[in-house]
Formats: structure tokens, sequence, C-alpha cells
């Protein structure tokens, strides 16, 4: 296995530094505050990326009340920004004019959701398979805050 946001430091490596700058690039395109870095749920999301990778799958863990994107790519490199960009993209299926949760567009409405202040990322490559695991604080998605959380593009 491969790579991790922050063993043996206290600060992101390159890849969460570029993926929590994309997440900021898209949010401020929104009118969201950008997110600062949380070591604690990025040593929570190296955890959960480090046993998907062990296990072969992809679901969401026990994340301790964090809001938690996951990424899976197979077959070449999984960069920061295409991550971001993947959950980003989700855009096409959410309606702005009817706020709300729906499964194909949550990786989006988390990435943007403005209460959410801080996120921390892990990652891990087995194979030619790299695993994404973004938590964020507060949470997002939120039911019956949609509207003031994810707002169309400024």
């Amino acid at each position: 296995m491969g790579c991790c946001c922050c063993k043996g430091s206290n600060g992101p490596d390159e890849f969460s530094k570029d993926l929590l700058a994309a997440h900021n690039r898209y949010r401020r395109k929104h009118g969201s505050p950008p997110l600062k870095w949380s070591a604690e749920a990025a040593a929570k999301a190296q955890e959960w990326a480090d046993h998907l990778a062990s296990t072969g799958s992809l679901q969401h863990g026990n994340h301790d009340g964090m809001g938690q994107n996951l990424a899976y790519y197979s077959g070449g490199t999984l960069t920061a920004s295409y991550t971001a960009e993947m959950w980003y993209n989700e855009i096409k299926d959410y309606s702005f004019d009817r706020p709300g949760f729906s499964s194909s567009t949550g990786h989006f409405t988390q990435l943007l959701w403005a209460s959410s202040k801080e996120a921390g990322f892990g990652y891990t490559v087995r194979g030619q398979t790299t695993y994404v695991v973004a938590n964020y604080l507060p949470a997002g998605n939120v039911q019956g805050r949609f509207e003031q959380n994810v707002k169309p593009a400024v």
C-alpha cells in the first residue's frame, strides 16, 4: 500500500494540499467559505482508506459524525484535482430549485456544504487502484438545510 495524508507529520502531504485547494476553488465559486485542514479528520480518513484498500471494497465507514466522500479509481493514477472534479460534476443532476439530498448528488453537496469548516483526506494505492476518503467537520447533507448550504455559482 502506498501514500498517506499525514503519517509522520503535522500537516497535509501534496495530494491532500491539492485536494483541499480544489475543494476551496469550487466552494469559492458557489460562495461557500474555504475549508481548513483537520489533522483529526485526516487521520480517520487515512485509517478508512487503508481499510478499503485491504478489503477491496468501497463503502462508507464509521466516521464519528463527520461527513464523508469516497472515490475509487482503477487502472491509472487518480489526481487530487480529478477526484474533486468527479464529485463536483454531480452538479449536473442537482436541482437548486428543489434543494435536497440525492444519492446521485451527495458528493457534490458535501463538497460545497457551507457549514462544513474543516476537512481531512486519506488515500491509499494498492496495485493499480487508488482509494480516497474525505472527511468533513461538521458533516453536511443535513435534511432541511440544503438551501442555505448549497448555493448556485455566483
